[in-house]
């Protein structure tokens, strides 16, 4: 009687674990819209890490900063910022600009070459030595 009890338990914590659990924020808004760089600033730059100050233009006034795309390939890096609205947000169609506090790791003693991508597809580049 014990067994099928704990069996039946195992199998039911196990059905538990496997069912998808819905995340809200994905339901409510849309990902990975376009962010395009219109303009850097170095915050700070130390041995491990550099800290960039970000206006990217973004589809409306709705938009908010969702994530960014960091490839590095040798000391080029490359980054591409997406932003997110809410699905059933009305916004007025006018371009704006958001800000993102971006900090992107690095190894000491290198020049590095930061890529930052556009929406037409071009780059704003900027070389940033680590002493």
């Amino acid at each position: 009687m014990m067994n099928s009890y704990m069996t039946s338990l195992l199998a039911f914590c196990f059905f538990i674990i496997g069912c998808p659990f819905e995340n809200t924020e994905n339901d409510t808004y849309q990902h990975r819209l376009w962010a395009s760089v219109e303009s850097i600033f170095i915050q700070s730059k130390s041995h491990g890490e550099i800290k960039f100050h970000i206006f990217a233009t973004v589809g409306d006034p709705c938009h908010l900063y969702d994530t960014a795309d960091i490839e590095q390939k040798n000391t080029d890096i490359y980054i591409k910022l997406f932003s997110k609205r809410q699905k059933d947000l009305i916004c007025p169609t006018v371009i704006d600009t958001i800000m993102v506090d971006l900090t992107v790791a690095v190894t000491a003693n290198n020049t590095y070459d930061f890529h930052f991508w556009q929406l037409d597809n071009t780059y704003i580049d900027s070389t940033i030595f680590i002493p």
